[in-house]
C-alpha cells in the first residue's frame, strides 16, 4: 500500500480507507462490501448494522484465505509438475544429448 487514503461511504457511513491499486479499484472493492452487506441485511429479520458489517468482514476474510490456500496448493502442484518435467528433460538430454 502506498499510504494514500480516500474518504468514502460504506453502507452510508463515512470512512477514510487506504487506496488499493487506485481509487477506481478501491471503489469497486467497497461496492463488493456493500453488496455483501445488502445480501446479509436481506436475509436477516432484524437490523444490526454493526453485526452485519462484522459478518461481511469475516465472510470476505474467509473467502480471501480460501482463495490464498487454493492458490498456494496450485503453486505447489505447478512446482511439482515443473520439477518432474525438468527431470525428464535432464534424462532425455543425458540419453540423447550426450
Amino acid at each position: 500500500m502506498s499510504g494514500e487514503t480516500i474518504h468514502i461511504r460504506v453502507a452510508g457511513v463515512p470512512i477514510e480507507t487506504p487506496v488499493y491499486q487506485n481509487e477506481a479499484r478501491t471503489r469497486e472493492i467497497v461496492a463488493e462490501v456493500e453488496k455483501r452487506l445488502e445480501t446479509i441485511e436481506a436475509a436477516s429479520k432484524r437490523i444490526d448494522t454493526q453485526a452485519f458489517a462484522l459478518r461481511a468482514a469475516v465472510e470476505l476474510a474467509i473467502e480471501l484465505n480460501r482463495t490464498l490456500d487454493e492458490r498456494e496448493e496450485e503453486t505447489r502442484e505447478l512446482v511439482k509438475t515443473l520439477s518432474r518435467l525438468a527431470d525428464q528433460l535432464q534424462r532425455l538430454n543425458q540419453e540423447f544429448g550426450g
